[in-house]
């Protein structure tokens, strides 16, 4: 698909009481949803220094750092359209690497089954995490300890540092603990974290599924590679670079105390 040059939308940001005001390249002419994952970056990283900024005002700091990888041992929630892009840069890296990468992501997958947290006899492309909760949020609190307890890491984990980190997932931009390290020890060992006003995942998910593209919204990071590799190349649509983005701001500004746009110019879990 031909590339144009971009255009800049200009957006303005009220979150928790707070402007800002943001430049975000647009893609002009033919463009796909992949497209909008850089404003969405953009947006995400800057509500969370709103976030952060929230909770230093009341006395609270960031702790986060390089080496502190026990979020990594979370479920990581991610956009299909994430997936897909966290797919195509597994296939770009050196042939050394992307097996190295491609081999965790494997055994991710194999405790995910050993564990039944998924279905081994699904089809690839449509996992997910399984509970035999009967709630939506029963459910999810259910896979999240049964997935902490399984101690699965990222497979871009590396030394307890995110190896790719300027392409981390957007939950991982907006999650920040306020609260000593330790406490991340366990999920109940009260962790505190900045305030989430939007999530960006959950929008960009929201997006793609409005425009028709996919049913599909939110999945566990680790089942990333096989769902790109069933399902990923209907994301490829060429669709209008400006409309979307308009969508994207609109469904943020749904979303909550959310961005909302100054201008435009120029399945997670199932139950069983």
């Amino acid at each position: 698909m031909p590339r144009l040059p971009n255009d800049v939308a200009h957006l303005h940001l009220n979150v928790l009481g707070r402007d800002r005001e943001l430049e975000i390249p647009v893609r002009v002419g033919p463009a796909d949803v992949l497209d909008l994952l850089s404003p969405a970056r953009a947006i995400a990283s800057e509500v969370a220094a709103i976030a952060a900024e929230d909770a230093r005002s009341k006395g609270r700091e960031v702790t986060c750092r390089a080496g502190c990888g026990a979020c990594c041992r979370q479920v990581v929630p991610i956009s299909v359209v994430e997936a897909t892009a966290l797919a195509e840069l597994v296939s770009a890296m050196p042939p050394e690497r992307r097996a190295r990468v491609q081999r965790r992501f494997s055994e991710a997958v194999r405790r995910l089954e050993t564990t039944r947290l998924i279905d081994r006899r699904a089809p690839r492309g449509h996992r997910a995490l399984h509970s035999s909760r009967s709630g939506v949020e029963e459910a999810w609190i259910d896979v999240s300890q049964r997935y902490f307890a399984a101690e699965i890491p990222c497979p871009f984990l590396e030394d307890e540092s995110c190896s790719i980190h300027p392409e981390r997932p957007l939950v991982c931009r907006e999650y920040d603990v306020t609260t000593p390290p330790e406490r991340c020890a366990s999920l109940d060992g009260g962790a505190e974290t900045t305030v989430r006003p939007v999530r960006m995942g959950e929008v960009l998910a929201s997006v793609a599924r409005s425009l028709g593209l996919t049913n599909a919204t939110m999945i566990p990071l680790v089942l990333a590679l096989e769902w790109a590799d069933v399902r990923g190349g209907r994301l490829r649509v060429p669709l209008d670079g400006e409309a979307m983005l308009r969508a994207l701001f609109a469904e943020a500004a749904a979303a909550g105390d959310a961005p909302a746009p100054a201008s435009a110019t120029d399945d997670l879990t199932g139950s069983r």
